[in-house]
């Protein structure tokens, strides 16, 4: 979860003192609990407890966030899972509950960061296969990452940073032609010309060959 300054909601105070209050009234106990130097972490809460808060932060309906809950549960392979202490959770699986309450509210804009790091084969495909029909939704799914085949794979336009500066923006198409990329040339290659020089991209490729 983001922080309260990050978040931009008001003093820490006073966020805190509302959560507090919203917590303990919808549950009687708090799901989740500040460790220090660590930020939030998920605590003594079930996933399908997990979902009906974030839910409740974002003022979903009850009934739709039931169905919702139910849905996503679903789709990321967690329903067997609902009622298990998220703690027991593996790291894959922890990656996928989160993302499921980034979906709870149905969002029109998704900002991720790395979001197949520790996902397994199976998750890292599922993830890639719900931005690709999340897209078709017309949800804007803004990815930040350094992987550039799932990039090439997922993305319908990608921004290229280099040194801090955005330097090329296009589709995987136009930055083969930005970067004079011949008509197959693979995401990495034209990544590698954009920001290393044309010489460094070929010395690579010819080692690879």
């Amino acid at each position: 979860m983001a922080s309260v300054r990050e978040a931009g909601w008001g003093s820490n105070r006073e966020v805190a003192d509302l959560t507090d209050r919203y917590i303990m009234r919808t549950y009687g106990r708090f799901p989740i609990a500040p460790v220090r130097g660590q930020g939030c972490r998920l605590w003594d809460a079930d996933g399908k407890v997990y979902l009906d808060f974030v839910a409740g932060l974002y003022h979903v309906d009850g009934a739709v966030a039931a169905s919702r809950r139910g849905e996503l549960l679903e789709m990321f392979d967690l329903q067997d899972w609902a009622n298990e202490l998220i703690e027991s959770y593996s790291h894959g699986m922890k990656q996928r509950l989160v993302m499921a309450a980034a979906l709870i509210h149905a969002p029109r804009l998704l900002i991720v960061d790395e979001p197949m790091v520790g996902l397994d084969p199976r998750g890292a495909r599922l993830l890639k296969h719900t931005f690709t029909e999340l897209a078709r939704e017309g949800v804007t799914v803004f990815m930040s990452t350094h992987s550039l085949g799932v990039a090439e794979e997922t993305c319908d336009r990608i921004g290229i940073i280099n040194q801090g500066r955005l330097i090329a923006v296009g589709t995987v198409d136009e930055l083969r032609e930005l970067a004079g990329s011949h008509a197959d040339a693979r995401l990495e290659a034209i990544f590698l010309r954009l920001t290393c020089g044309e010489d460094v991209a070929d010395r690579l490729a010819a080692l690879r060959a």
